[in-house]
Parts: structure tokens; sequence; C-alpha cells
């Protein structure tokens, strides 16, 4: 991604001061970079100037982004909140996009693992573990990441940055730093979880790795995962369970995901509530909680899931816009 270089276009004093006056507030913004960037080049492609500046130059902007409409008006709306900020400091200045409507977004349907096809991978994936003194370590460290995936509902991001003293054995919770949103949040780890961290901590002891500040997950060559690691495990072990998927499925407005390792996060939402929903007991009641176990900034994004509520759902309205579709195209 490119979106380090410096910008060029007449725009580049007002970006400068947009990212400065967003640095004081402590917002991280590499994505917002490189949206500006993206509008720097266009500007710089074809030869704009500030006199050209108006809703039909960013509605032809908008049409040169090769990315979902979802992610397309996320980074527009990027530009217009630059375009408010600089209308605060210059009431001159209208906002170009104040008016542009939003592209029709598609519906998302992530990916959902039935809790017996997550046994399966895991089963898999604890049946890769070479016996050997150059891997074993390793990959005993990518099958306890996976499995945090699984029963903990973590981001894959999450597991690799954990270090030995984050595992509170006495209590069984993780002390998970540094999230997506900059916030911490300590969590109780289910008992299935436990019972492989406990195991998996005497093992790292037997090899003379056990330090509180060391890294949790390792590499025997590295001291430390890398997503990659994880990805190659989890995609060898699919086609195992009966899983092929490789590419998300499109029908109309709907956008089914395919089976990510972030899917495994999806999961634990999914079968959570399903589980909640089988006590008879109200998932509408649980979000809050489960939400903050997430790390979620606001529990309504976790009410996404009440849509879908099991695997077997999931696939069925896949099958259901996949009929659909075919009658209609039928002759």
């Amino acid at each position: 991604m490119e979106s380090n270089k410096q910008y060029g276009s007449f725009l580049e004093d007002a970006f400068q001061s947009y990212l400065n006056w967003r640095e004081n507030m402590g917002c991280v913004d590499k994505h917002l970079k490189y949206v500006l960037y993206q509008l720097d080049r266009y500007l710089i492609k074809n030869k704009y100037q500030i006199e050209d500046i108006s809703p039909e130059l960013f509605i032809d902007f908008r049409s040169t982004l090769d990315c979902e409409a979802n992610t397309i008006n996320i980074k527009m709306g990027f530009l217009r909140m630059l375009f408010d900020y600089l209308n605060c400091i210059d009431p001159t200045v209208e906002n170009p996009l104040k008016y542009i409507p939003a592209l029709s977004e598609k519906k998302f349907i992530p990916f959902i693992f039935s809790e017996d096809e997550i046994d399966k991978l895991l089963k898999i994936l604890q049946n890769q573990i070479q016996p050997t003194e150059s891997a074993f370590l390793t990959n005993l460290s990518i099958y306890i990441s996976i499995v945090l995936l699984s029963y903990c509902g973590m981001r894959i991001s999450e597991p690799l940055r954990l270090k030995v003293k984050h595992y509170r054995n006495e209590e069984n919770t993780l002390y998970i730093e540094k999230t997506k949103f900059k916030k911490d949040r300590l969590i109780p780890v289910p008992k299935k979880a436990a019972c492989e961290l406990k195991n998996y901590l005497e093992v790292i002891k037997s090899f003379g790795r056990y330090s509180i500040d060391a890294n949790l997950l390792v590499h025997q060559k590295r001291d430390y995962l890398i997503t990659n690691d994880i990805y190659l495990a989890y995609y060898k072990a699919l086609p195992h369970i009966g899983i092929v998927q490789d590419k998300k499925i499109m029908r109309g407005k709907m956008s089914f995901g395919k089976p990510t390792p972030h899917s495994l996060r999806h999961s634990f939402a999914v079968n959570t509530l399903k589980r909640i929903k089988q006590e008879r007991k109200s998932p509408q009641n649980a979000l809050p909680i489960l939400a903050q176990y997430m790390g979620h900034q606001k529990y309504e994004n976790t009410a996404v899931y009440l849509k879908v509520l099991d695997a077997s759902h999931r696939n069925s309205m896949i099958n259901f816009h996949i009929s659909e579709f075919e009658d209609n195209i039928r002759p």
C-alpha cells in the first residue's frame, strides 16, 4: 500500500492539516491516509485544480474505486469528514460530498462453522502436529491459536500478541491488550480452551521456553507466530472436513462470505447465541455481555449475528438464493 508517499495535488496542505489535527486527537488513520492518497493521485492524473471541486468530481472519483459498496461508502465518508473539517476552519469552503447519496450495499452473511465442524477442524489440526523436534512446538502453537479463535472468539491478531503473563492460570482468564479499538479486556476462558492452554504451558516449560514476558505462542525458529503460519495450517485442514468453498458467493444483494480464519470468530458468536436460545433464554439480552467479551465497541455490532443463528440456517439461505437465481435465468 502506498499511503505513506507524499501528497502532490493542490489539496496537499489541506490533507496534512487534517491529518495533523486527527493525530493531535490521538487518532491512528492509516486507512484515511490511503484514501487521501487515492484522491491525490486522481486529482493529479486528471490535472484538477481547486476551481474544479464539485459533487460531480467526487462521483466520478467514486466510480474509480475498485472495491465493494460498503468499503466505497466508508471511503467517501472519510472525505466527507475532511471537507467538514475544512468548512470549520474556513466557512467559505463548501462540502461537495454533502448531498452525494451512499451506494446500495450488499448484505453480508459470514461463513458459519457448526460446533461439530469446529471440533472436526481442531481434530485435524491436532493430528497434523508433527512429533519432530524441529516442528512440534510450532505446530502446537498454531493449534492453540486456532483453539483461541474458535472457543474465545478472538481476532486473529490477538492470540499472536499474547504473552505468557496474560494467561491467569488460577482464574482461567486471558488479558487481551491493544485490541482493534485500542481497548484492553479481560475474558474468562471456556473449559475446553483452558484445558488446552494448561497442557500447552506444561509443554513450553519442558522446552525451556516459559517466561512471563515471553510470547505465549511461538515459532521454534523465530520465537513468535505470524498470521501466515495460521493461514497455511488452517487452509490445509479445511478440505479434510469437507469445506472447499474458496470464494464469496454473490446473489443479488446478498454476499455470503468464504471460510476464512475470521469465520471462527463469527461462528463463536453465532453458536453462543444459539446455545442461549436452546436454553430458552433471550439472545437479545445476552448481546451487551457478548459484545464486551468479543471487544466490540457497540453491542449493536454484535446484534447482526442474531440474523444467522446457526450454520444450517446460513446454508439454507444460500440454497434459497441459488435456487431463486437459477429460476430467474432459466428460459
